[in-house]
């Protein structure tokens, strides 16, 4: 690679869209304003109506976990990880279907942050609940690679993930990281490259398949990918 790898991790360029979490249980008035502020981008009303909701109605897990969305969004890591907090410990324990989602997004906020163990434990108590979600194996699988451990299970998730959405150029692009990672490159070539078609402009996918090229002896073409990720 001719560039520094960025810090962003490739699954937050799929973030949790705002509205997935309105309606985990049963909707109320104030839910439908704050999909509607959402959707409408207007970030500063929905998160002052989130706090708001969270003051007047701070038993409702629902608030809680809109409250957490905007700050995560906003990449107020601490601020979001303490909202899925409380909105975690109101929840029944044993009403899996409004639990998987802040599990999830507090992993993601929990990574952001550098707390890779309780992110992990989060991640993996979500997937116990939806085993078969892309994203979640995806976010899980590409952990571990950056990391550079756990990467025969990395593998793992990661291919699981791509059976479950072929298309998806970020789960793409993670199998074909993570068998460059393992030193199988000639197998990370058409991932990579399926990868780079999906998302052409992503600096990131760009210089991954440029290392894997260089590796597997494409030197000219491998500049190219790297020339495209600058």
């Amino acid at each position: 690679s001719i560039r520094n790898q960025p810090a962003e991790h490739p699954a937050s360029h799929q973030p949790i869209a705002f509205t997935a979490s309105i309606g985990c249980t049963e909707t109320q008035p104030e839910d439908d304003e704050l999909t509607a502020l959402a959707r409408a981008d207007r970030t500063e009303d929905a998160t002052n109506a989130a706090i708001a909701l969270t003051e007047t109605r701070p038993e409702m897990a629902e608030g809680w976990i809109a409250r957490g969305d905007l700050m995560r969004q906003q990449d107020k890591w601490a601020e979001a990880i303490s909202a899925y907090d409380k909105a975690i410990a109101l929840i029944d324990p044993a009403d899996a279907d409004a639990l998987w989602f802040p599990l999830y997004a507090r992993a993601i906020a929990l990574e952001r942050s550098g707390q890779f163990d309780r992110a992990e434990a989060d991640l993996q108590a979500a997937l116990k609940i939806r085993p078969d979600n892309a994203q979640m194996l995806n976010y899980l699988g590409y952990s571990y690679v950056d990391r550079g451990k756990n990467l025969d299970e990395a593998l793992r998730l990661i291919q699981r993930a791509v059976e479950l959405s072929p298309d998806d150029g970020y789960i793409l692009d993670s199998l074909g990281w993570v068998l460059y990672r393992l030193g199988r490159y000639p197998e990370a070539v058409a991932p990579q490259e399926r990868a780079v078609l999906a998302m052409s402009n992503d600096p990131l996918v760009n210089d991954h398949l440029g290392d894997i090229y260089w590796m597997v002896g494409r030197k000219q073409e491998a500049k190219t990918q790297w020339m495209r990720a600058l």
